[in-house]
């Protein structure tokens, strides 16, 4: 399963289309409520992803999958993760984004923290989605992200805003759905070295033994490459030798 990251949609998932027809595994992106073609939730939280998700996944007959989470999607993968250990083989999280009340936040600098903490306030933040629905593509092309990116944006918030701003609270105050110390399946990070929020997986990393943090080339708009779905790849057919070699 995919999560798309902020203001996005399932759409975000198409960059690994290539690497999942060469590689032979199957991607599940669901919007989140409120966001593409999903219905709002008022109630949308950390806690009430996780059901949602494996409803999904039990009306597709999926007993067992990894989960990957891009920048506002990696704490709802690393929810459903926690959530359901006997089904989720492992959580890769691209570009993670985390809570302002992490020591992470610490290390951006100034000018992110104040823009991020200025976003917080409702005015400042119907502001900056309405300008973001006005022009997806010029949103992102401003920071330099990749083009296609935009259309996936005009479908995540083709409902409104509601669904960013919800995830944008999520992110902010939300925090992390478990201590990452009681994650027991495998745990793959991977982060821009350009990405101001790369402390976060530094956080992360040290914190769980076991973890697995991967720099890549870049900024937080950078990791959707051939090599990083290529890596995502390699994990999910490093999962399923033991099963069969055990048969």
């Amino acid at each position: 399963m995919y999560v798309h990251g902020m203001t996005s949609s399932r759409l975000e998932a198409g960059s690994g289309g290539t690497a999942a027809i060469t590689y032979g595994f199957r991607i599940v992106a669901p919007d989140r409520p409120g966001a593409g073609g999903s219905d709002w939730c008022p109630e949308h939280s950390l806690e009430s992803w996780p059901g949602q998700a494996l409803a999904l996944m039990d009306r597709l007959g999926i007993e067992r999958f990894a989960v990957m989470g891009c920048s506002a999607g990696a704490p709802h993968a690393l929810a459903l993760a926690a959530a359901a250990p006997q089904r989720v083989t492992s959580a890769v999280l691209l570009n993670m984004a985390g809570d302002s009340r992490d020591p992470a936040f610490g290390a951006v600098s100034p000018l992110l923290r104040l823009a991020l903490r200025l976003i917080a306030f409702p005015p400042v933040r119907r502001r900056y989605l309405a300008r973001v629905m006005r022009d997806p593509a010029g949103a992102i092309t401003a920071r330099g992200g990749p083009s296609w990116l935009g259309d996936a944006i005009a479908e995540g918030m083709r409902q409104g805003p509601a669904a960013a701003s919800r995830d944008m609270e999520i992110v902010r105050h939300g925090g992390w759905p478990a201590s990452p110390r009681r994650l027991l399946q495998p745990l793959h990070l991977f982060q821009g070295v350009d990405d101001p929020l790369i402390g976060y997986a530094h956080r992360l990393a040290a914190d769980l033994p076991g973890a697995r943090l991967t720099t890549i080339p870049g900024g937080h708009l950078d990791g959707w490459t051939a090599d990083v779905w290529k890596a995502v790849a390699d994990i999910l057919l490093a999962q399923e030798r033991p099963q069969a070699d055990g048969q």
